[in-house]
């Protein structure tokens, strides 16, 4: 199936957006993945502080307690009031964290069975050191296991850390190798992307940039004069088959300019060309053979060269006085004249100029027979 240039390039261009949009979902999945991991080690530290605090709350509790024991003052019971209200708020902020987590679930019934249990002891015991003293409140906490339900407390309470940390390790574990994925992901995606820029580019230089370089070379080439040239632009694409065009236009040209070469090449008259300055762009072998002077000695010397004084002086102010009034004199008539060879001597001639314009400059063709037999 052949594919043009703007295929090409339409083809490249859905490549990327296809890689553009499939790294926008990879990332995104990859991100959210992310987003959920780290959602997750959030949750998980936010229950290991909270399980601390718990502890941090039923210590402070209990100092509270033992201060207002010994002393019987209603000051150290800010702790203990604090602490009561803030275990319940973080039982609560526990539940929510673990929900749907059945063996955390049980966990938190015994904690928090436990820690009811440890309140009513701290709260019995400072109501007897109201009611009857710190004697019977001290005795009351030797015998009431206070120090049993604490250490349960504790032995739950690390038991759940316990579970948390390893949940931590694990979902670190995972939100490294989840980071690495993603980091892979975005390099391999990049080099894919630098790949097809490499790829598009590439078929930009070689099926436009370079292309048109070479064409545009042709063609000052072509303006210049040299008809033998050609393009190599390969490929299936237009400039290719613009190429291709140029290099058959450039042939024709070239066989329509060597048959007219040939042409005058084979005039028995000596044929010149020269331009508005007067140089000599044309002299074919009969004018070689008329004038003595070889193609590459006349072509780019002045044509007067081939004129005898006065003519020789005054060549320049008649093509000058031509070009000012547009009024030939001599052109398009043919009359006889002096010439004079590379030899210094002259010959009779018969001659025919004419004025043509090229590319909007006037050009002076000569048609020059030597006439001496009549002479």
């Amino acid at each position: 199936m052949r594919f043009g240039l703007g295929q090409r390039i339409l083809l490249i261009g859905a490549l990327i957006v296809l890689t553009l949009v499939s790294t926008h979902i990879v990332t995104n999945h990859r991100l959210q993945a992310l987003h959920d991991i780290n959602q997750k080690l959030e949750q998980t530290q936010r229950v290991i502080s909270l399980g601390q605090n718990h502890l941090s709350a039923l210590k402070d509790m209990e100092i509270g307690k033992r201060g207002f024991l010994i002393s019987g003052s209603d000051d150290f019971l800010e702790p203990y009031v604090s602490g009561s209200l803030h275990l319940r708020q973080n039982m609560e902020k526990l539940r929510r964290l673990t929900a749907g987590e059945p063996k955390k679930q049980l966990l938190l019934d015994e904690i928090e069975n436990l820690s009811e249990q440890k309140l009513r002891i701290m709260q019995q015991a400072i109501n007897l050191r109201r009611e009857r003293g710190f004697d019977a409140a001290r005795a009351f906490m030797l015998s009431s296991g206070a120090k049993d339900v604490m250490d349960a407390i504790r032995t739950s309470m690390s038991r759940l850390l316990e579970i948390e940390r390893h949940e931590l390790d694990r979902t670190e574990k995972q939100a490294s190798l989840q980071d690495e994925s993603l980091h892979m992901t975005i390099v391999t995606i990049d080099l894919i992307l630098l790949g097809i820029t490499a790829a598009l580019l590439l078929l930009i230089w070689n099926t436009i940039v370079r292309p048109i370089h070479q064409l545009k070379q042709g063609a000052d080439q072509l303006a210049n004069g040299n008809y033998d040239i050609h393009l190599d632009v390969r490929g299936r694409h237009e400039l290719a088959e613009l190429a291709g065009s140029f290099n058959h236009m450039a042939t024709v040209i070239n066989e329509r300019t060597q048959t007219l070469k040939t042409l005058i090449d084979a005039m028995v008259d000596s044929i010149v060309v020269a331009n508005t300055q007067g140089i000599i762009e044309v002299f074919n072998p009969a004018a070689e053979r008329l004038f003595g002077y070889t193609a590459r000695e006349a072509k780019g010397n002045k044509v007067n060269m081939l004129m005898p004084s006065p003519h020789k002086q005054r060549h320049d102010s008649y093509i000058q006085r031509f070009l000012q009034s547009k009024k030939p004199k001599i052109l398009g008539s043919t009359i006889e004249l002096e010439a004079q060879r590379k030899d210094g001597t002259t010959v009779p001639v018969e001659i025919a100029i004419n004025a043509v314009e090229v590319k909007q400059t006037i050009k002076f063709i000569a048609a020059i027979r030597d006439i001496s037999d009549r002479k």
